[in-house]
């Protein structure tokens, strides 16, 4: 069974980090394809010195040409910029994301579509000063639906009672949990915990 979801955490140059999640349409090897194909663009976009917009309209466009029907990927990327202390966090039809700092969680959400369904797209960049200790918590369709069926969300709750354990036991905290309620979608959680 090939997961469909990909994702990329690590450094761009000294001063970003990125981490971001895509989820390629439909199921199996192409979808787990077309996320890969995403997140390749984006992280070679992202090097090429180009602005936030240019990157994502830009691998967007990439992503349309190549014309296959019904072929899109959702993007959620969160770009930490090291020297300035800010995290920009952009979404492209994905589900919401979460930044635990002390006892409280703020929740980032976004309405854009997914890469490669449209040719015109508004990136919707959210952009946050962060602070040492923040934990960043980026998670895959099927995690959140999981989790979070109407009004309730289990993420925040969960972020909440677990603030103190390191960013693998929530990572796996949250993955038990969402696979525990029974959702069968492809299932990716990534935490980052910044530390000056």
């Amino acid at each position: 069974n090939v997961c469909g979801d990909s994702y990329t955490l690590g450094a761009i140059d000294n001063e970003k980090y990125l981490a971001a999640i895509s989820d390629g349409a439909g199921s199996g090897e192409r979808a787990a394809q077309e996320s890969e194909d995403a997140l390749d663009l984006l992280e070679t976009l992202t090097n090429a010195c180009m602005s936030r917009y240019e990157i994502f309209k830009t691998m967007n466009q990439l992503l349309l040409l190549k014309g296959v029907d019904e072929s899109y990927s959702t993007v959620d990327a969160a770009e930490f910029d090291l020297d300035g202390g800010i995290l920009y966090w952009t979404k492209l039809g994905a589900c919401p994301g979460y930044i635990l700092r002390g006892e409280k969680v703020e929740k980032i959400e976004a309405e854009a579509l997914p890469a490669g369904i449209i040719s015109k797209i508004d990136p919707s960049i959210t952009k946050k000063l962060i602070q040492n200790g923040d934990t960043v918590v980026i998670v895959s369709d099927g995690v959140y639906d999981g989790l979070c069926k109407g009004k309730d969300d289990k993420i925040k709750a969960s972020l909440i009672s677990m603030r103190e354990k390191s960013e693998r036991e929530i990572a796996e905290g949250l993955l038990d949990q969402a696979q525990s309620s029974g959702n069968d979608d492809d299932m990716t959680v990534m935490v980052v915990r910044v530390v000056a």
